[in-house]
């Protein structure tokens, strides 16, 4: 087929040529090959499109110049029988177009020098006397040469280069041999111990992290008898993106120094690995080595002294955990559930903001309650049907809940289960979560720390692996060092944590548990002394026969953080009836029939439940207003009898969230000075009336009257959920009229007044409680 007129010929055909083969002609394929030689050997760089083409007689291919500006010149190449035969028409253009700052000439050049490192290529184009203008970057020699390696290898993988370089690395690092028993001097000096010498994984640590792991092990045994709490994670901002540091460590309970010797969650690092990505098959080789060490090393076997372990829920992480520890139980992190329900993309952000407090809520203040938690979020997905939302409810159920079997409620491996009546049960069960190890803080402690590695090791993202190893290395040794000098791991001691509670110093609790403008919340807690001041009518008290409820002796319900709160009488006794009703269903070796059973009995309790707005009688379903209004009002405490006398604080146990994430609160410290416990902790508050429940003998059954409470003092108020709600109420009124007095002053001004929208709706009683909760907690 014959070009038109103004084609001009640049190369004749020739079937002689060597290298000529006709069973291209069958081939476009084949045929583009050769084009794309053809413009390579002569450093041409355009496209390829393809012609008009008789398969077995010719094939004809167009190639159109990319490499400067207002480019028309194009190449016609016709392949056929007679060989291979290219035209030329239009005209190059003026200025040279640039790809990625660099032009078509610097790209060639910066290619046919890629088989030598980046120096050497810029020296020999210099001594070739390419002109400058030619000179390609450094940069686009780098990437050159890293593209020329990676098509030696076969793979086009950036990581596979970078493990190249690592595993050159880790042959030649000069890493100490491992010595338990060396010196204090030489503790910090980090082993590595290879997990996989084909993907180069390695596993390092050092004596002196493996020490206190081994102290911490033995105080846990020791002190709990259920095991060790454990978590890992991984990070990808110390390295870069396709290269993770990966952490596994012990939870512990320390002194903070710094929040006024409060007891809070920390943890203990052990292992680190660096892995490409974190999928199952990179992260179950340093899992298997992490377990071998410590059994070498240690004589610790990991499988049997975790009782549990919290991750971010990374599937391969999970995965591997699994194979590693099969009888292990997993635990994901709520913050990132969290996370993960602002990002799924299902409904609206306002909508997704919502669930995500309503999350926060389950797993910090429902803990207690598996029945009550599961009412609670059919609730919630029950609201978002009703409001016309099917994804929520959708994406809830397959990716955040699981239909426990054969129980008919749901289970979230997100949400730890906590007794609150039964002594013995870390030794009997394993779904349980000891006070302080929890999904809201052990997870939290590995966030905090990666925190504190980056501040130490800034801006390792751009160098090389080796150098980015050694900084992170030495930030890790800066952070683990502080922490052992400012604090070790605990058993908490009673007497010191009356002594904090009961001084009255500021206890600051995270409350996170309304979405609000501000952000995350904090509620200041009362010591027992300011709870004092108003009692008895600020607490009630129901005794419990023997075996009535497991192991409590006496249950008290009093206000979480406004000590001049009056407990309704209606509202302890609901409390303490669902208490009895699910406690059962903490216990997982319970039979399904019971738990069934219980699930069914609180759910009559609440719909027959006195408490105003606790129940939607027209929907069929929880108030998910009314139920987070009373436990962000109230807590439930348990007295459990004791063992031995004096009863400890372990023999306490508190529904709030400060209970469940630091191992103690005030109002544990409250119920046992109304117990009569003899602590030298509680000798400033003995002018005041000792009011044990042998004085208020079952207050429950018969209503207080006025002349049998204390007198408060005449600067103090009675605050009542009624009372906080009209306040709330009546604010909400005065700003309303402050904005209408602002826009008539406007006016009568001559100014431009502003739109006037809709009056607003009468507030209704989610929007005064909303406001009261948030009022409460400033």
């Amino acid at each position: 087929m014959a070009p038109k007129s103004d084609w001009v010929m640049i190369q004749q055909p020739s079937a002689d040529a060597e290298g000529w083969d006709a069973i291209v002609l069958n081939s476009q394929q084949a045929c583009r090959a050769l084009v794309e030689d053809w413009q390579r050997s002569r450093s041409i760089r355009a496209n390829i499109k393809p012609g008009t083409s008789a398969p077995g007689c010719s094939q004809v291919l167009y190639s159109y110049c990319t490499a400067e500006t207002k480019c028309t010149f194009s190449w016609r190449h016709e392949f056929s029988s007679e060989g291979h035969a290219v035209h030329t028409r239009g005209k190059h253009g003026d200025k040279a177009k640039a790809k990625y700052g660099q032009t078509c000439q610097q790209a060639a050049r910066a290619k046919a020098s890629a088989d030598v490192p980046p120096l050497r290529a810029m020296t020999n184009l210099i001594r070739d006397g390419v002109p400058k203008e030619e000179w390609p970057t450094m940069g686009a020699l780098r990437s050159a040469r890293k593209q020329h390696l990676q098509a030696d290898k076969g793979t086009g993988s950036c990581a596979d280069y970078r493990l190249g370089q690592w595993k050159t690395f880790i042959r030649s690092a000069a890493f100490v041999p491992f010595d338990l028993n060396s010196s204090e001097a030489a503790a910090w000096k980090w082993s590595a111990w290879e997990a996989d010498s084909d993907r180069g994984h390695c596993v390092f640590s050092c004596p002196a992290l493996l020490r206190r792991a081994a102290e911490f092990a033995v105080l846990a045994a020791e002190g709990e008898g259920e095991g060790v709490y454990a978590t890992m994670d991984s990070t990808y901002k110390l390295f870069g993106p396709d290269w993770a540091l990966h952490c596994l460590a012990f939870a512990a309970l320390h002194w903070d120094g710094r929040t006024k010797e409060q007891p809070r969650t920390t943890l203990l690092p052990v292992f680190f690995a660096v892995i490409p990505t974190e999928k199952s098959t990179n992260v179950k080789p340093v899992l298997e080595t992490m377990a071998k060490v410590a059994e070498a090393e240690l004589s610790l076997d990991l499988g049997t002294l975790l009782h549990q372990l919290h991750a971010d829920g990374a599937p391969g992480s999970m995965d591997a955990a699994k194979q590693v520890w099969p009888r292990l139980q997993l635990m994901r992190d709520v913050r990132h559930v969290m996370k993960n329900v602002l990002d799924c993309g299902c409904g609206s952000v306002d909508l997704r903001k919502w669930l995500q407090s309503q999350i926060w809520f389950t797993a910090s203040a429902l803990m207690w309650n598996p029945p009550l938690a599961s009412l609670f979020l059919d609730a919630v997905m029950a609201r978002l049907v009703e409001q016309g939302e099917l994804d929520l409810p959708q994406y809830m159920q397959t990716s955040l809940l699981r239909e426990a079997r054969g129980r008919g409620m749901w289970e979230a491996d997100w949400l730890s289960v906590s007794s609150l009546s039964n002594r013995d049960y870390l030794q009997s069960q394993t779904k349980m979560a000891r006070r302080g190890f929890t999904t809201c803080s052990v997870s939290q402690c590995m966030e905090s720390f990666w925190a504190d590695v980056k501040k130490g090791a800034p801006d390792t993202r751009v160098l090389p692996m080796d150098k980015a190893l050694q900084a992170v290395l030495a930030s890790i040794q800066a952070c683990c060092a502080c922490s052992t000098a400012r604090s070790q791991p605990i058993s908490v001691q009673f007497d010191d944590i009356l002594q904090r509670l009961v001084s009255g110093d500021v206890i600051w609790c995270e409350r996170m548990l309304l979405r609000t403008e501000e952000g995350s919340q904090q509620i200041r807690l009362p010591s027992v002394g300011t709870y004092l001041l108003y009692a008895p009518g600020n607490f009630a008290c129901l005794r419990c026969d023997i075996a009535e409820l497991n192991d409590v002796a006496r249950i008290y319900v009093v206000p979480l953080s406004q000590a001049a709160m009056e407990i309704p009488l209606d509202v302890a006794q609901c409390l303490c009836d669902i208490l009895k009703c699910a406690d059962d269903t903490c216990v997982s070796t319970v039979s399904w029939l019971l738990v069934q059973h219980a699930y069914s009995a609180v759910k009559e309790k609440l719909s027959q439940s006195q408490c105003d707005g606790l129940w939607h009688k027209e929907a069929g379903r929880l108030s998910i207003t009314g139920l987070r209004e009373i436990l962000l009002s109230f807590a439930v405490v348990c007295v459990l009898r004791p063992e031995q006398n004096p009863p400890s604080l372990s023999s306490v146990r508190c529904s709030c969230f400060y209970d469940q994430t630091r191992g103690q609160c005030v109002h544990c410290a409250l119920a046992l000075y109304l117990e009569g416990h003899p602590s030298d902790a509680f000798k400033p508050l003995v002018e005041q009336t000792r009011r044990g429940v042998t004085q208020q003998a079952n207050l429950l059954s018969a209503r207080r009257s006025q002349q049998s409470r204390a007198k408060p003092p005449a600067a103090a108020a009675w605050v009542t959920l009624a009372s906080l709600a009209h306040e709330a109420s009546a604010r909400y009124r005065k700003r309303q009229q402050n904005a209408e007095k602002k826009r008539k002053a406007q006016e009568a001004l001559g100014s431009t007044p502003t739109k006037k929208s809709e009056p607003p709706p009468e507030p209704t009683r989610a929007d005064v409680l909303g406001q009261m909760n948030a009022e409460l907690a400033q």
